[in-house]
């Protein structure tokens, strides 16, 4: 299943490049100089504070610049990556109408959650580098591995609630217990996309960020966005036969004529997905 998510993902980055990339331009500015600015005007300022205010206000600071970035990033690629999924070939000008109609809706769960990773956190550092909790350094750095654990997993949940909250529009709530639900479901695909996505952007970093700078922001939602379409295209193979099963059940012409259309286009959704290196070689033959 993690081949149909890459190759999906390779699909739908290659039929729409070039708005990915200048999106993924215009993104990686905007977040490397808002970084600067924040960093250069707050650092100055946290050696005046103990270190205990310093962590607190640090990891304050942290939580509201991801929920701002992580809101833009998502409502413009994720309502984008949903317009690819329904064959709607989206432009430049979807991005900004991502934007518009789901940044609210995704700065509530990016909120959430960024709180959430930001007090686990704050836990660890109290646990192992405070110095401030009399324990052995057995307790201490096992209540430290507990946490770190729950960070990633609750990282991992959100490649999945990211596109559930965008698509189906869910409460915090609902897209909190979806997301984690889905990654006690399907554990190994949900754990492996996470660890390969989060090597690419280690590898990328490695490179001095220009795959970053190029494609990662707008690559990564995309592939996020696959993930979550390959796990419901299971619903999709189970509802489809449902289709085809009614469609020769049905009793009148208009009720087969409509299960054949549902079916038909549910079929053509998916023929995108089916094509070979030699269409990549020779677009106009596919």
């Amino acid at each position: 299943m993690l081949a149909q998510v890459l190759k999906q993902w390779f699909w739908d980055c290659y039929d729409h490049l070039l708005a990915l990339f200048l999106a993924n331009i215009i993104f990686f500015a905007l977040v490397f100089g808002s970084l600067v600015l924040v960093v250069q005007v707050t650092m100055p300022a946290l050696p005046l504070f103990s270190p205990i205010v310093q962590v607190h206000v640090a990891a304050a600071m942290a939580v509201l610049f991801s929920s701002v970035v992580g809101a833009l990033w998502f409502s413009a690629t994720g309502y984008f990556g949903s317009l690819v999924e329904r064959e709607k070939y989206p432009g430049f000008r979807d991005l900004l109408r991502g934007i518009r109609a789901d940044f609210f809706l995704q700065f509530k769960y990016v909120g959430l959650c960024a709180t959430l990773i930001a007090i686990l956190a704050i836990n660890i550092w109290f646990y192992s580098f405070s110095g401030l909790l009399p324990a052995s350094e057995f307790l201490r750095y096992t209540l430290s591995g507990f946490c770190f654990w729950i960070i990633l997993l609750l990282l991992a949940s959100m490649i999945v609630g990211l596109p559930l909250r965008s698509r189906e529009r869910t409460s915090v709530k609902a897209t909190l217990k979806r997301s984690l639900l889905m990654l006690v479901r399907s554990p190994l695909l949900i754990l492996g996309m996470f660890f390969f996505i989060m090597s690419l952007w280690i590898i990328s970093a490695w490179l001095r960020f220009a795959p970053i700078f190029l494609f990662g922001f707008s690559g990564t939602a995309l592939m996020i966005n696959s993930l979550y379409d390959v796990m419901i295209l299971k619903q999709d193979q189970g509802h489809r036969m449902d289709l085809e099963r009614g469609s020769a059940t049905a009793t009148s012409w208009k009720q087969r004529r409509d299960l054949d259309a549902e079916a038909e286009q549910v079929r053509m959704l998916r023929s995108r997905y089916e094509r070979t290196f030699r269409d990549l070689l020779r677009p106009w033959e596919s």
